[in-house]
């Protein structure tokens, strides 16, 4: 039916959206990708294409097995994040655009962004610990130590901050933060063997 409206109007950005979400229902990334850059060309202030657009890219870009297409998905992702961005402030928003920035290795910038959208009422777990990444990978571990502890107590489950917060403090020769920060993971993660090589490496610099 949306195909139908399409043909009619290929204008119609509203179709074109629905048709997007269900090419990204059967995992149809460039099919989706296509669909939803023709929705924001006909209407500019989508702002669900721009979000599921920048979605689709990170998402394609994560699971490329060639590095310069990757490489070239995190670029329009940071594209169509400032297309997003220009329309929504929001935490979740921002995140999603620093996202991007991290993946096409714009740490700094990526880390002005996040640090803007950890003031926000509706910053997550997720928005600390990208942060956290921006900050290591810019190599500000003293910046990245406190957002990734600041992550660690909104969302104390996820075991990614403390594969991030134990690599900061490893690399800052804080041992015992970085042992105490991998075995928690560790805890969450008992089969993980990253955790269990990280725990053998630094626990003779424990002090």
């Amino acid at each position: 039916s949306f195909n139908e409206v399409v043909k009619l109007n290929p204008k119609d950005s509203l179709s074109l959206f629905y048709l997007a979400q269900i090419s990204l229902a059967k995992n149809d990334l460039d099919g989706a990708i296509a669909t939803l850059n023709r929705a924001t060309v006909n209407d500019a202030r989508m702002t669900g294409a721009w979000t599921l657009l920048t979605s689709a890219y990170l998402r394609r870009a994560a699971t490329s097995t060639d590095p310069a297409k990757a490489e070239a998905d995190y670029l329009s992702a940071v594209r169509t994040g400032e297309g997003l961005i220009k329309l929504r402030t929001d935490a979740e928003a921002v995140t999603l655009f620093g996202q991007a920035l991290i993946g096409s290795k714009q740490y700094a910038r990526a880390a002005g962004a996040l640090e803007r959208a950890t003031t926000a009422p509706d910053a997550t777990g997720v928005t600390l610990y990208l942060l956290g990444v921006a900050h290591s990978r810019a190599t500000n571990f003293p910046k990245a130590i406190a957002a990734l502890e600041t992550a660690a107590k909104k969302s104390p489950e996820d075991v990614n901050v403390y594969r991030e917060l134990g690599y900061a403090f490893e690399v800052s020769k804080q041992y015992a933060k970085a042992l105490a920060a991998y075995q928690k993971g560790a805890a969450l993660a008992p089969s993980d063997p990253d955790f269990k090589e990280s725990i053998e490496r630094v626990k003779p610099f424990a002090k």
